[in-house]
């Protein structure tokens, strides 16, 4: 409900208060609001921002509050008024599955324990649960709840089926005939005939595909078959990026004055095999021209190479630079590799040397570089949680020389 005191249009705000909100600060419930002090308010704003906070509340659980808005003006603008009346939030009573296959303590050990009704949570428990059978090969399964609101109490009933337990039975791969071995696919792919369903291998093997580089979009589809329901085929529909490709830069640096030019050749499946090559050739001179710097790097990556799925890189690269006084010619590589421990866990080994040659003396830099990827990401193209670390420690010296 809201309250107009005055007939008004695009006024500023100049001050927004709560009333009778327990639960959550001001500043919590501010954050909500489609608008801040100091801007301009209309009447949509006014119906919208108490629609985002009636529909919080309810998120929370506090399926009886009611909100009504208040809006008075000032000789500066004016002032927002939220009353608010939260009433009691339910309470869970009880929380019963009924699943003829599932053990409850298998169940609740994937639930989380709630004590006040909250339909996100319950929402989230439940797609916790879908998720974990359909892991574990129940591309069928179903869950639905009831509830029942008695004296402020809230029991609730969850039923679970989990269908058959469904394999893989065929891997199609549609739009990359002629263009891109099967092979190479194959070996990016996380599924094997006959393993029982999982989407967990889907979802990696979509990661594989676009870390590949060599695919712009990948969609897929799962087909039961017509008459054995629990085998399925899965088709992956593939739009392959242009894979040979030509850049050519050109900037303006500051200080000191300088310009940069630079060409990129490009190979996203080199060999045929999905393995990448990319030479970038630059030349950083000054605007005179009387010094300068010539760089050239060959990047070559080898993605998941034998049974074990190791991705190997090498990268020789050589830099010439004249300066007035001094000339340099630094040679070098770097080679490594990174494989995958776990879902979560990523490692990678590179070993970088370079040789610098100086007008008067010569200088060898040695180094290891150990590379981590820590990633706890619910999902990895549209995260809602989880973490994503990148620590790296690079060692020189000692030893190393």
């Amino acid at each position: 409900m809201t309250l107009m005191v005055f007939i008004f249009f695009n006024l500023t705000v100049e001050n927004i208060l709560f009333y009778g909100n327990k639960n959550f600060s001001n500043k919590l419930l501010r954050t909500l609001l489609p608008y801040k002090r100091k801007e301009e308010l209309n009447e949509e704003l006014i119906s919208l921002s108490e629609k985002k906070l009636r529909e919080f509340y309810l998120e929370k659980g506090f399926i009886f509050v009611e909100i009504n808005t208040q809006i008075e003006t000032t000789p500066s603008g004016i002032i927002v008024k939220y009353f608010i009346s939260e009433n009691n939030r339910p309470k869970i009573k009880e929380i019963n599955f009924y699943s003829g296959e599932m053990e409850k303590e298998e169940i609740v050990k994937l639930f989380p324990p709630l004590k006040f009704y909250e339909p996100k949570k319950l929402e989230e428990g439940k797609n916790k649960l879908l998720k974990h059978l359909k892991e574990s090969g129940y591309y069928y399964s179903t869950i639905t709840y009831d509830t029942s609101l008695i004296n402020n109490q809230m029991s609730i009933v969850f039923f679970i089926n989990k269908g058959k337990l469904c394999y893989f039975r065929r891997v199609v791969f549609r739009g990359v005939s002629r263009v891109i071995r099967e092979k190479t696919i194959w070996r990016l792919l996380e599924i094997k005939k006959g393993e029982i369903y999982s989407e967990e291998k889907i979802q990696r093997s979509l990661v594989n595909f676009y870390n590949s580089n060599l695919f712009d979009k990948v969609s897929y589809l799962v087909i039961p078959d017509t008459i054995y329901s629990e085998s399925l085929d899965i088709v992956f529909y593939f739009s392959v990026k242009k894979l040979r490709s030509l850049g050519i830069g050109f900037g303006y640096t500051f200080p000191p004055a300088g310009l940069i030019f630079s060409l990129e050749n490009r190979y996203l499946n080199f060999l045929n095999r999905g393995q990448e090559l990319k030479l970038i050739q630059e030349l950083l001179p000054t605007i005179d021209f009387k010094e300068f710097l010539i760089n050239f790097n060959l990047s070559y990556n080898v993605p998941f190479l034998g049974q074990r799925k190791i991705n190997f890189f090498f990268c020789p690269f050589l830099s010439y630079e004249k300066k007035e006084k001094e000339e340099r010619l630094t040679i070098g590589e770097e080679v490594g590799f990174f494989y995958n421990l776990n879902k979560y866990w990523q490692v990678g080994f590179y070993n970088r040397i370079k040789k610098n040659y100086f007008l008067v003396s010569e200088k060898i830099t040695n180094s290891l570089i150990i590379k981590n990827i820590f990633d706890t990401r619910d999902n990895y193209f549209f995260s809602e949680k989880g973490v994503y670390l990148l620590p790296q420690i690079e060692l020189a010296g000692g030893p190393l020389r």
